[in-house]
């Protein structure tokens, strides 16, 4: 069977390169092209099955190629954008001259590996089965492929992603560990903070790989006494200076004293997440607040408030799905992947605790977790 082809038109060669380098574990036949004319030359002579096309380039742009295509529900090719640039009103222009997709850069490996996926899919299933209902067919090759991509995706990144915060946490081991007294003490604790947040991404990297054994429930905790305070002023640091580039104000955490049954590392990532969710979806000159409080049944409630935009209700039962971006976050473009609060919730889960949230008064949202106390 002869492999799928993809034409790429773009005009950056090294957008090219990334983009060969990443399918170059899939069974595709890449052909590229630096500008709309070359490209409609190589669409006519290769017969793709998906097109990634730029929007911004040379001799003829990417409206201008898709106004040439008139594409079609019956064409033998799907058209994804990938462009840096593209108002509102460029999205919808494109959507109306048949594109498949719009994503834009810097995108998600994953989501443009399951998107290609998709899409090729989607044009085999309309050519070979004319009766049947492309969508369904869609729907279950799409949760196959994708699943297949994701762990492909997980297993290559995180060995790409140890590599360099490695690099990271030795360099600032050095700096913290021989310090000259010439120094001063904010350089010091700088590279301190440098040295936990790569450890913390390290742990990141864990935590992603965490989420497909946690879908088939092979993920295990070690759970401990684990002191509530210190776990939360750990986390406070972490979140510290991009509360600072945001312009949100974190209230102080009144020390609690409390122990729980948890493990402390996994905790700090939940309340990591949460705190930065709650950065996120804020507004400059905005708060957020952590508390603690006891609860009956020998049970300790950690609540995360912001004053930021809030929930829709119609995205409730979404939240804390995995790989789901909210409405807000895709306007807005916050970044992210979707995995955070769908992570969270499986870890306090396994810490046999459970974790929600509610509308904050009079605007905002409130996220909870809890957990044994000990």
């Amino acid at each position: 069977m002869n492999q799928p082809k993809i034409l790429i038109i773009d005009d950056e060669p090294d957008l090219r390169e990334a983009i060969a380098d990443t399918l170059s574990y899939e069974p595709y036949d890449l052909v590229f092209a630096k500008n709309g004319e070359e490209g409609l030359a190589c669409l006519r002579q290769h017969s793709p099955v998906v097109v990634l096309l730029d929007l911004r380039m040379p001799i003829m742009d990417g409206l201008e190629v898709l106004q040439q295509l008139k594409v079609q529900q019956d064409d033998p090719y799907l058209v994804i954008v990938l462009t840096g640039h593209g108002d509102d009103e460029e999205v919808e222009q494109c959507y109306e001259l048949g594109i498949h997709a719009f994503l834009r850069k810097p995108f998600n490996i994953f989501e443009l590996q399951g998107l290609i996926k998709h899409s090729i899919n989607l044009k085999q299933a309309q050519n070979a089965e004319k009766k049947r209902s492309a969508e369904l067919v869609l729907a279950r090759v799409a949760a196959e492929e994708a699943n297949n991509a994701k762990s492909q995706f997980l297993r290559r990144m995180s060995h790409e992603l140890r590599t360099p915060l490695n690099a990271i946490i030795g360099f600032s081991d050095l700096q913290t560990n021989f310090v000259d007294e010439r120094m001063p003490t904010q350089f010091i604790e700088s590279s301190k903070v440098i040295r936990e947040a790569g450890k913390h991404l390290l742990m990141l990297i864990d935590d992603i790989m965490d989420v497909a054994e946690m879908a088939q429930n092979k993920l295990v905790i070690t759970l401990g006494t684990v002191e509530l305070d210190a776990v939360i002023e750990n986390s406070l640091a972490l979140i510290a200076y991009r509360a600072k580039e945001a312009g949100v104000t974190i209230n102080n955490h009144e020390p609690c004293g409390v122990m729980v049954n948890a493990n402390g590392p996994r905790l700090r990532q939940v309340l990591v997440h949460l705190l930065t969710n709650a950065i996120n979806f804020n507004h400059q000159g905005g708060f957020v607040t952590l508390s603690v409080k006891t609860l009956e049944k020998n049970l300790v409630e950690v609540s995360v408030e912001d004053t930021g935009v809030g929930i829709d209700a119609n995205q409730h039962q979404a939240v804390f799905a995995p790989f789901t971006r909210l409405n807000y976050a895709e306007k807005c473009e916050i970044d992210g992947t979707g995995t955070g609060l769908a992570l969270s919730k499986g870890l306090v889960e396994k810490m046999n605790g459970s974790i929600g949230f509610h509308p904050a008064q009079p605007k905002g949202t409130v996220f909870w977790l809890r957990l044994p106390q000990v």
